[in-house]
């Protein structure tokens, strides 16, 4: 599948059902598998805890036969429809499995519940529309695209976080997608991930305070927001991420309330695949991860005893062994580091690799925003209540309440720093951490404020909801009337190099391939295979173009000789944001075609 083929055929009819259908049918597939790897270990979890380890043993079960297929070179057509059928298998035997649903809503639950459902079409919407943030079209769609095309699972050095394989479980997931053209499917499934961490928080709190309103306005209060409008809705391992790193914290600041089970098999098992899940998502949360290994075998210790750190370690790391293991060896063996561009320079290979981790340090790399830009993405993406949740915090500590404050304040104070020297200025990098808090306060304080000033706090709740749901609206509604009634609009709005790319088709062989050098491209939806530095081209015989944006001199390389000058656009669209009224940014293209000496 060609990404450029796919946006250019994309309508608002077929594709979207298909797209919609198979990511749908994938979720319960995941979970269908979990459910039966649950049964194989006997492991004894109660609701949510269930479908929470049995979604993220799926996911990984599936991304390991993606890749065994992709290191042995037969993830052909052949093996993506078996893999497929298979998956989908699993899906419709647990959409027909029964079920019974028990508790009855309130007319206190009329509102939020109204409020939550409403948020989940307009994310559904967003979801089977085509992506086009620019992480995913740079390296997140990149990767299972050329899975796909290659055959294989090769190593490219550039984009550097793609080349970190590691944290790419979830995008390997996607190639069988891709290879029927519907990858957007994916993104679909993000958005029920993220449902079913919703869900979670529902159950969690509802069944600690009884009231199931609190829950359900805490749903409503973590949700509203752009932050889940932006990120979750693509195909980045975002969803799987919130989930796994805000439960595994959970658990830790309250044991005694929140621990899932009694039973140290089915315990250990289940936080060994939220750690696996929280650095197999994001590998910049590893520094969390491994602190939050600490508080694990302090747990383990004050309920288990001493005795049983080692039988609660080897169940820890069996998922670490069976899911994170092969394609860390992997990347190892391809590219001279375990961890592909990172860490590259620890391992000697500096000299052809570029280390992200240096160039972050240096401040060479990564965006460092401003007090304002940081200040206006805190209020926008997420409800106040979830940043005054942590003030609220703060005021509890004391001897009586010292476990449950200190520990979330610790994990946040870490993931502050990590943020203000290391990882760009961004409040998205707090990840699932930021949410404990309000959590927390619900459980802890909800049930009484909630008794004593009913109507207030109802008040307050939509206060702090509605403004946020209206900046969903405003955000989403040019991005879905545009997809659904004037497709090309679309197109041209918010696919960078969109109507370059329709030209430069029809003009360049069709057996060949791209150099593209500029900064953060839309890499995915390239007309031809592309490639982002030329060491990572696989054959030197093909006609080669060159992508060349605004004209950078840097681009002099003695292995190649730039010929004639095929397409120039002194006015393409570079860069495009899916904010409202906000223009791409303009830029110089030029197209060469160019030999290899």
């Amino acid at each position: 599948m060609n990404g450029f083929y796919y946006i250019r055929d994309w309508n608002a009819d077929f594709i979207v059902i298909g797209n919609l259908i198979i990511g749908v049918v994938s979720f319960f597939s995941l979970i269908g598998i979990g459910r039966h790897m649950m049964a194989i270990l006997k492991l004894k979890l109660p609701k949510p805890w269930d479908k929470v380890f049995q979604l993220i043993s799926g996911t990984f079960i599936y991304s390991l036969l993606n890749q065994i297929g992709a290191f042995f070179s037969i993830n052909n057509s052949l093996f993506y429809g078996v893999s497929l059928i298979t998956l989908l298998g699993f899906g419709f035997q647990e959409l027909i499995r029964k079920r019974s649903f028990k508790k009855k809503l309130t007319s206190a639950s009329i509102i939020p519940t109204t409020l939550l459902i409403s948020l989940f079409l307009i994310r559904i919407g967003l979801s089977v529309i085509p992506t086009t943030k620019i992480d995913e079209l740079n390296y997140h769609m990149l990767l299972p695209l050329r899975m796909v095309e290659d055959q294989g699972l090769l190593f490219y050095k550039i984009p550097e976080e793609g080349a970190i394989l590691p944290h790419m479980h979830y995008q390997i997931i996607g190639s069988p997608f891709f290879s029927i053209g519907l990858p957007d499917s994916l993104n679909v499934l993000s958005t029920l991930i993220f449902c079913l961490f919703i869900y979670s928080i529902i159950k969690i709190i509802s069944q600690e305070t009884k009231i199931i309103e609190l829950g359900l306005w805490c749903a409503v209060l973590i949700t509203t927001g752009l932050h889940s409008t932006v990120d979750i809705t693509t195909n980045s391992s975002t969803s799987l991420l919130l989930l796994s790193s805000s439960l595994s914290l959970l658990i830790l600041c309250n044991p005694q309330k929140f621990l899932p089970t009694k039973e140290i098999r089915s315990f250990s098992f289940l936080y060994g695949m939220l750690l696996l899940s929280v650095i197999a998502s994001k590998v910049s949360m590893i520094p969390v991860a491994l602190l939050q290994v600490i508080f694990f075998f302090k747990v383990i210790n004050d309920y288990w005893g001493y005795k049983k750190l080692k039988k609660a370690g080897i169940f820890l790391l069996i998922p670490f062994v069976v899911f994170y293991l092969p394609l860390l060896i992997y990347t190892w063996i391809i590219s001279g580091s375990p961890f592909g561009s990172l860490f590259s320079s620890f391992f000697g290979k500096q000299d052809i690799l570029f280390d992200p981790l240096v160039k972050t340090i240096e401040g060479t790399m990564g965006w460092k925003g401003n007090f304002k830009e940081v200040f206006l993405l805190v209020f926008t993406k997420w409800s106040p209540i979830i940043w005054f949740s942590w003030i609220v915090l703060f005021t509890q500590i004391n001897l009586k309440n010292l476990k449950i404050t200190i520990i979330p304040i610790i994990f946040f104070i870490v993931q502050l720093f990590l943020i203000w020297t290391i990882l760009p200025d961004k409040p998205r990098h707090f990840s699932g951490i930021l949410y404990c808090a309000i959590i927390i306060c619900f459980i802890e304080l909800g049930p009484i404020i909630y008794r004593n000033f009913d109507k207030f706090v109802k008040l307050f709740f939509i206060i702090f909801s509605l403004p946020w749901l209206f900046l969903d609206i405003y955000y989403s509604f040019p991005l879905l009337s545009k997809a659904f009634l004037n497709n090309e609009k679309f197109k041209t709005d918010y696919v960078p190099f969109y109507n370059d790319f329709k030209k430069i088709d029809s003009l360049i062989d069709k057996n060949s391939q791209i150099i593209a050098v500029g900064s953060r491209l839309n890499a995915y939806h390239f007309p031809r295979k592309v490639y982002l530095e030329i060491s990572d081209i696989k054959d030197y015989n093909k006609s080669t173009y060159l992508f060349l944006v605004n004209d950078q001199n840097q681009f002099l390389n003695s292995s190649i000789k730039i010929g004639k000058l095929i397409y120039e656009n002194n006015n393409a669209n570079i860069y495009c944001y899916r904010k409202p009224g906000k223009e791409c940014i303009k830029g110089n293209l030029k197209i060469y075609r160019i030999e290899f000496n």
